[in-house]
């Protein structure tokens, strides 16, 4: 006679342990993603204030290239520059929620150099970006723009 001992209480499905464990792995790679969608809204708005000052560059060069041609023949002196550098920080900077700005946006004139021949000013657009908490939250974005100066002409 052969005898076999059946295990009627055999497992067929998962324990609680299985399971725990497994919302445990599927929490913590939800929350991995959650962070990861933070840090890209960051970013694509950090772009988003990048490009914005680089309108605010090309708006600094056609507002010189203004004043230049309301100007005298000749290209612009430092004092001229900063008055146009003036314009753009108050058109571009501040709080207002009705107009495209990078808020606390600092224009700065960075350089300026004169020769004979061309007057190149460059200009430091800086802005603060307070939603990172680490030290990558100032930003800059620097333009330049160089006038040359005509030689004077022949003598007759």
């Amino acid at each position: 006679m052969n005898l076999r001992c059946t295990n009627s209480y055999a497992q067929s499905g998962l324990t609680l342990i299985e399971v725990l464990v497994t919302l445990l792995v599927l929490s913590i790679g939800l929350i991995g993603i959650g962070l990861l969608h933070i840090q890209a809204l960051q970013f694509a708005h950090s772009s988003y204030h990048t490009s914005i000052a680089s309108v605010a560059a090309l708006d600094f060069e056609e507002r010189l290239w203004v004043a230049l041609g309301n100007g005298t023949t000749g290209c612009l002196d430092a004092p001229a520059i900063n008055t146009v550098r003036g314009a753009v920080e108050g058109a571009w900077g501040g709080r207002d929620a009705n107009q495209v700005v990078i808020p606390d946006l600092e224009v700065e004139l960075r350089s300026s150099t004169v020769t004979t021949t061309f007057i190149e000013a460059g200009i430091d657009f800086n802005w603060e970006d307070p939603r990172f908490d680490d030290d990558d939250s100032n930003f800059s974005f620097t333009a330049r723009t160089v006038c040359f100066i005509p030689p004077p002409p022949p003598p007759p």
